[in-house]
């Protein structure tokens, strides 16, 4: 049988190999042979394309986790956006409390009511409701301070610009605003000396804060403008529908990434 050689199989080696080498090669063959019938074989090949499948899956939950991510990165922008949105309306309402004209303008005499200290005694005057004057003034200037914040905040280039518009007007107003006990403060904010206020030419204030042309007005303008740049940017965000509804789909869907 010298020279006979089955290499296909690898059984016996060439011409002179060794009763050892082939016995070698049997018993290898035998053993892969028996853990391919008790099923070892295929254990070894799922652990192997297990590693893989576990590789897909972590990069699966790695790229869920982005997601979700910036998701929420979107819905912190557009938690911003509806902040100024709400303060400018507020600052809107309070500036047309101030700048309406006619019977109901709180810039026109009226009788005011009074009790005397002494007599105890109910006076009528004639003149200007200083307190709802005032009042209405401080309200302006809290929601102002309120819109400088959130609308610094927002993420968007329109809201940016018309809150810094909003800044520039009151600080070409700075020194009619100081006559009147109002001063621009660090952040550009608004301080009101209330004090200061009340004795405040009542000329000044109705320049300041009554009519189409006032400061107030202006302002009020401006806070209208980055109310509907916020609307424009929600209709633009995954969190609002065509209608600017609440997109509740948006939410349910964060819940869906079986991390």
């Amino acid at each position: 049988m010298a020279g006979f050689t089955v290499n296909n199989f690898g059984l016996f080696g060439g011409s002179g190999s060794s009763s050892g080498d082939w016995m070698g090669n049997l018993l290898s063959m035998t053993a892969d042979y028996n853990s391919i019938r008790s099923g070892a074989y295929s254990k070894l090949l799922k652990a192997y394309y297990g590693k893989d499948s576990s590789s897909s899956n972590t990069n699966t939950k790695e790229s869920r986790i982005d997601k979700l991510r910036n998701q929420i990165k979107a819905e912190d922008a557009d938690k911003t956006v509806a902040a100024a949105k709400s303060d400018a309306d507020d600052l809107k309402k309070s500036a047309n409390v101030l700048t309406t004209t006619g019977t109901k303008s709180l810039f026109q005499e009226k009788d005011i009511e009074t009790k005397d200290e002494e007599t105890g005694e109910t006076v009528t005057t004639r003149g200007y409701d200083r307190k709802a004057i005032t009042s209405a003034i401080k309200s302006f200037v809290k929601d102002y301070n309120d819109t400088i914040d959130s609308g610094a905040d927002a993420e968007n280039t329109t809201i940016l610009q018309k809150t810094l518009s909003m800044t520039q007007i009151t600080n070409s107003n700075s020194k009619l605003l100081d006559k009147v006990g109002i001063t621009i403060e660090k952040g550009n904010k608004l301080k009101v000396d209330e004090e200061k206020l009340n004795e405040a030419d009542i000329s000044t204030l109705k320049t300041l804060f009554n009519g189409a042309g006032s400061y107030a007005a202006q302002i009020g303008t401006r806070a209208g403008q980055i109310s509907s740049a916020a609307v424009s940017a929600s209709l633009n965000s995954s969190l609002y529908t065509s209608g600017a509804s609440y997109n509740k789909n948006y939410y349910n869907s964060m819940f869906d990434y079986g991390i």
